[in-house]
Parts: C-alpha cells; structure tokens; sequence
C-alpha cells in the first residue's frame, strides 16, 4: 500500500537524520510526520510515539513555548482521543 511505502521512506530518512544531525528541527518535523501517517493509518501506537518523540525534540532545539511544541502536543491529543483515551 501506498502510505506504508512512504511510512518506510520516512523511517529510513529519520534514521539518517540522528545519524548526521541528532535533535533538529528537521528531526522534529519527521517524526511529526510520521506520527500524522501512523494515526492515518490507524496505527495510533506508532502515532502516540512519533508525536511525543516530535514534542521532546521541539522542547530541547526550540524551548517549551513555541508553536512547534504546541502543535505537536494537539497532535498528541489527537491521538490519544482517536484511541479513545480522554476524559
């Protein structure tokens, strides 16, 4: 299927991104990404990791109050609601 291709692509590109570059923005946008296409496909695991992965890069490289961490900390929520864990 499609998307698992490109799921594949972004994992291969993730693992060269903490080979050459470690926590960047870059890496943070991937893993964001990533976390995007797993909850697509209904993996909200995969999602779950991604986006709390993406959060702690953005919070290291950007500082806890900029956007970046905000929107991945929505996408988090949206997660965890997809999964049905809210209050």
């Amino acid at each position: 299927d499609e998307a698992e291709a490109w799921a594949r692509h972004a994992r291969i590109a993730l693992l060269r991104i903490d080979e050459f570059e470690g926590n960047t923005v870059r890496r943070g946008r991937w893993l964001n990404l990533t976390g995007l296409t797993a909850r697509e496909r209904g993996d909200l695991d995969v999602a779950i990791e991604q986006h709390q992965q993406a959060v702690r890069v953005y919070k290291q490289v950007l500082g806890r109050e900029h956007p970046a961490v905000a929107a991945s900390m929505g996408n988090l929520a949206l997660d965890y609601e997809a999964r049905g864990d809210v209050e």
